[in-house]
């Protein structure tokens, strides 16, 4: 069925086209043209050519009204869709020398006869005045041209920001859900050299301190005692010929396998209880199930002599006897003997020593290791018998008493690492909290402030904050020093250990710690993004810097994108990651370096997923160009099997997609969309997957008419009807496939495609299944409105299941605008169509009136949602007394009358309320509910305020003259419109439509009222029904009309 003239035509069925008056040349001979029906071929029209020119004359015969064919073009036959009241007979006196031929007895034309039982039965209704079927569209503000894209609040058809979760990275992060916190070991070196600080010696001195023992003091320490303890040599590096011998990646001093080195968060050799996982982030990691032993790391440093027996940890541990003297304050103090506690029992006596010594050098160093190896060795019981007794008293005393003493500090670092650590991630299971902790941790700042120079002070105190960060997200009781500068610390000691890759790798560790897990992350993040930018650098510089420094190393680059991913979540954050393009540069050189890569998988997933947020930027679309379309379907074809992944790479191109509809074409001769289908195919149950694989296709969809050519096929509809039955519970995803179903729909052609494989009954289950989420209904009422302005009576499609669930929709969600709109627009579709009544009838009137009139009363502001909803009251009560009935109880009638009132500006508005109006009145039961509802007033009003709406104008008639016809009294309140409609008539002279009308009105006017008679005489009626009748001398209706006024004036 054809769509209806557009709504601001002037005439419904065509104006006359008259040629210029003839001027100076010889009459014409009259010649007749024949116009035929462009869809049939059957004769409509005549344009005769006269001497004053051509003339257009539409026929009426069988099959054809008025110059319109009513095979093909019934629905644009609007002049008779409204029913006016019964025809009043008149009297009219023929006056001696009138040259007209009239009949003495003429009634009021029958053709506005309600109609009959006959045609209510077989369906065959008038349809309403100015009805129009809305064209289709995927959603306002430009309804009848493109879709609007979606809100931000969900999956957008535009760009969408994503944050890394914990359940989408790899198995490292899987198995433990706050991922630093058990798998990162601390790194304690067998001794270092504390650089000088002259002000921090001088507030020693000034504390009755003297300066902390050097090395070479603790070696004469040491050469003094009567039976020095048997010391155990480090192990000796190969030598280079034997390095020449192993494979290439045992060459390291550490001798651990180098292909592990860069992958693991400290070094480690390997034990019995350590064993590698191939599935961990870019590379295997190390698991360990206890505390590493230790190992100094010389990445980044100058190579060092060999660090003498007196200074190695282990040995100070295991060899230290009773009474040796261990530090240069005090030579006769006794140093506890600890080497022999080493079980779970041991902790009092440890915690005693602890508290009970003077916690000066040497003292406290192998208590402090002792505690921490046990800490480690035996985990959560042992952290509670270190909290329970009281050992973080002593822990902070030594502390403040050796700030000076880098070797002290190390062994209080670790052992507070090794207290907050966790082997579940449960807050059950954080024991480090309580006022006491806080001290321990405002301490730990410090020290790391004092001693930034020392690199393992730094790397064993970004793994603390990083724990303490990642605990404090499910346990308030947890305090990571956020509000205390913890993010500046690590900040700081990224800086000074530019060069150092496993300071970077346990810094950026942290950094995502306190930016995505903490509670305090907000502010963590905008406090890193801000930071450099006062020197006029790109936020957040750290992270770029260590991506450079950790060239080669899968594992930090990887930590680098995944922050970079979560900073960029937020969209003020990324502007200030975007003053330059350094970052977004390094990602995309990481990810063109690696895309290839087997075991990159967490790395290409984390940089697809930074580049996905960061591309929303408008500073980095000079630089991401189409190209990189290509770079990511290549990556996503290698790593096929990787679920993570492929999310990020389906976000990314629905981004690239939606931010610039260039791109849909690159996206297409990249084999996207093959990509995306596979990936549907490979996961079927993904939900995160379906999502961003949905959202992908939408974009494209709605960017080219190609790609949705592509899409819309019968193989790939029934691949996505099975995704979208698979995951039916995500909202979002039913959401994101609704749309894009009715996307489809909005093409002609496509829509028969939808029905026949499956498309349809998806978007019904979707209702279904979330009958309570306002942006599925939303989509589904959208996609079904698109469908109803395609589909006609000749296709097999049953609306009634769409209008129930539609119906409903409306009733749950009365305060969405989009729902009630498409939904008015479905309804009034499918009552235009010549099969719709018994549809229609099989529902309850209540089941639809009362939805459309508390619409109505819900957005009283919005013109465009009266507008389609008196459209489908119109296709409802059309020759229903029922549903007249219906309307006037609900309150419709007084709805009706409120969008005169409320939009008295608004012809499209008020042209469909005056179709409601001239449906009620045609009725004799309802006229008086019309009349006293204050109808004649606000139709007056309405028309005078919108006199250059012929359409408005014509309807205006018809309203007024069925309530005058049966309720004469109230024909005073209709005389003030008696100038603006001979104006009108003056004005548009070939509007068929408004002419007759108008006529029809004035007949009716003077019959009943000789006020209005005298007031039409005096404005000239006279004259202008005089040029009415010569100028529409071929349309008998109109020469009927303006020939009953005329003589009834006369």
């Amino acid at each position: 069925m054809s769509n209806l003239p557009p709504p601001n035509s002037n005439d419904m069925l065509g104006d006359l086209d008259f040629a210029a008056p003839f001027s100076g040349r010889p009459p014409l001979e009259k010649s007749i043209k024949v116009v035929h029906c462009e869809t049939c071929g059957e004769v409509t029209h005549h344009i005769e050519r006269t001497r004053y020119g051509k003339k257009k004359v539409p026929l009426t015969k069988e099959g054809v009204v008025r110059g319109v064919c009513m095979r093909c073009h019934g629905g644009e036959y609007a002049s008779i869709m409204a029913p006016p009241a019964q025809g009043v007979p008149q009297e009219l006196v023929v006056k001696s020398g009138d040259d007209q031929t009239v009949v003495s007895q003429i009634t009021l034309d029958h053709r506005f006869d309600a109609p009959d039982e006959s045609d209510e039965e077989s369906g065959n209704f008038r349809v309403t005045p100015g009805q129009r079927r809305p064209e289709p569209s995927l959603g306002d503000p430009d309804e009848y041209e493109r879709p609007a894209p979606l809100r931000q609040r969900r999956q957008e058809s535009k760009s969408r920001i994503r944050r890394p979760s914990e359940t989408s990275t790899d198995d490292f992060f899987r198995e433990r859900e706050r991922e630093i916190r058990n798998n990162f070991a601390p790194l304690p070196p067998p001794g270092t050299n504390l650089q000088n600080n002259p002000w921090m010696e001088a507030q020693m001195q000034a504390l009755g301190g003297g300066p902390a023992p050097q090395p070479q003091q603790a070696q004469q320490q040491q050469q003094q005692q009567a039976q020095p303890p048997q010391q155990q040599q480090p192990p000796q590096p190969p030598s280079q010929q034997q390095q020449q011998q192993q494979p290439f990646y045992m060459n390291n001093n550490a001798q651990v396998p180098q292909i592990f080195e860069h992958q693991v968060m400290h070094h480690q050799p390997y034990t019995s209880s350590t064993y590698f996982g191939a599935a961990a982030p870019g590379m295997g990691h190390v698991y360990t199930t206890e505390r590493p032993p230790s190992i100094a790391s010389s990445y980044g440093q100058e190579e060092k002599a060999e660090i003498e027996p007196a200074h190695d940890w282990s040995a100070l541990t295991n060899a230290l006897p009773t009474n040796t003297t261990t530090t240069s304050h005090n030579k006769n103090m006794n140093a506890p003997n600890v080497g022999h506690l080493r079980s779970l029992s041991d902790i009092p006596e440890l915690v005693n020593h602890l508290n009970s010594s003077n916690n000066l050098g040497a003292t406290a160093l192998p208590i402090l290791q002792r505690m921490a190896d046990i800490v480690w060795k035996y985990g959560h019981q042992a952290k509670l018998a270190v909290i329970q007794h009281n050992a973080l008293e002593g822990l902070l005393s030594s502390m403040w008493e050796n700030i000076a003493d880098a070797s002290v500090q190390e062994a209080a670092l670790d052992l507070i690492f090794a207290l907050v650590s966790s082997s579940d991630g449960l807050p059950s299971s954080d024991v480090f909290t309580g006022a006491a902790a806080e001290n321990v941790i405002d301490a730990l700042l410090i020290v790391m402030q004092t001693h930034l120079t020392v690199e393992n002070i730094q790397h064993t105190g970004c793994g603390t904050l990083g724990c303490l960060a990642a605990a404090s997200g499910n346990n308030s009781a947890v305090d990571d020093a956020s509000l205390s500068g913890a993010l500046d610390t690590v900040v700081g000691a990224l800086e000074c250990h530019r060069n150092s890759g496993v300071v970077q790798c346990t810094g950026i560790r942290a950094l995502y710690n306190q930016c995505i897990y903490s509670r305090h992350a907000e502010s963590n993040k905008r406090s890193l993004a801000k930071h450099g930018m006062e020197e006029k650098k790109c936020g957040a510089s750290v992270i770029y810097r260590a991506i450079e420094v950790s060239e080669g190393d899968m594992v930090t680059m990887e930590w680098a994108c995944r922050l970079y991913w979560c900073l960029s979540a937020s969209e003020d954050v990324a502007e200030f990651l975007t003053v330059t393009n350094h970052p977004i540069y390094l990602i995309l050189e990481a990810l063109q370096r690696y895309n290839q890569s087997k075991v990159a998988g967490g790395l290409l997933e984390a940089s697809l997923g930074a580049l996905a947020n960061l591309v929303r930027v408008r500073e980095n679309h000079k630089v991401v160009d189409s190209s990189v379309l290509f770079l990511v379907v290549k990556t996503a074809q290698t790593h096929q099997t990787n679920e993570d992944l492929l999310v990020e790479a389906c976000a990314l191109i629905a981004n690239l997609i939606a931010l610039c509809s260039e791109n849909a074409t690159a996206a297409v001769d990249a084999d996207a969309i093959e990509v995306i289908f596979n990936a549907l195919q490979a996961f079927p149950e993904s939900v995160p997957l379906f999502e961003e694989a949905v959202r992908a296709l939408l974009s494209l969809c709605l960017a080219s008419e190609d790609g949705k050519r592509y899409l819309c096929t019968p193989a790939m509809l029934l691949c996505l009807s099975g995704a979208s039955n698979s995951n039916i519970d995500s909202a979002s995803g039913q959401e994101m496939f609704v749309n894009l179903m009715g996307s489809f729909m909005a093409k002609k052609g496509f829509h028969q495609t939808v029905i026949h494989h499956g498309g349809v009954e998806a978007c019904l289950a979707a209702m279904k299944a979330h009958p309570n989420d306002r942006r599925v209904q939303e989509a589904a009422c959208l996609a079904f409105r698109n469908l109803a302005c395609h589909v006609d009576e000749t296709t097999n499609f049953d609306f009634m299941e769409p209008i129930q669930l539609m119906s409903l929709a409306m009733a749950r969600h009365a305060s969405s605008e989009s729902i009630q709109l498409n939904c008015c627009r479905t309804l009034w579709n499918v009552a235009s169509m010549k099969n719709s009544g018994g549809m229609l009838q099989q529902l309850n009137n209540g089941e639809l009136i009362d939805p459309i009139v508390k619409a109505m009363q819900t957005h009283m502001e919005s013109a465009a949602v009266l507008e389609v909803a008196c459209g489908a009251l119109c296709g409802k009560i059309m020759g229903s007394l029922e549903g007249k009935k219906c309307l006037v109880e609900s309150g419709g009638l007084d709805a009706v009358t409120c969008v005169l009132v409320m939009h008295p500006t608004e012809p499209a508005a008020l042209e469909k309320a005056f179709g409601v109006l001239s449906s009620m009145s045609a009725s004799q039961e309802f006229a008086d509910d019309v009349a006293n509802a204050q109808c004649m007033t606000n139709v007056v009003e309405a028309m005078r305020a919108n006199s250059s709406s012929i359409t408005l104008l014509e309807f205006g008639c018809l309203v007024l003259r069925n309530i005058i016809l049966l309720r004469p009294e109230h024909v005073s309140e209709s005389s003030s419109v008696v100038a603006t409609i001979l104006n009108g008539m003056r004005n548009n002279p070939d509007a068929v439509g408004f002419q007759r009308e108008a006529c029809s009105l004035l007949w009716a006017m003077a019959a009943v009222s000789e006020s209005c008679k005298s007031k039409v005489l005096s404005l000239d009626g006279i004259a202008v029904l005089l040029g009415c009748l010569e100028h529409n001398s071929s349309f008998a209706d109109v020469q009927d009309a303006a020939l009953g006024a005329f003589n009834q004036l006369g």
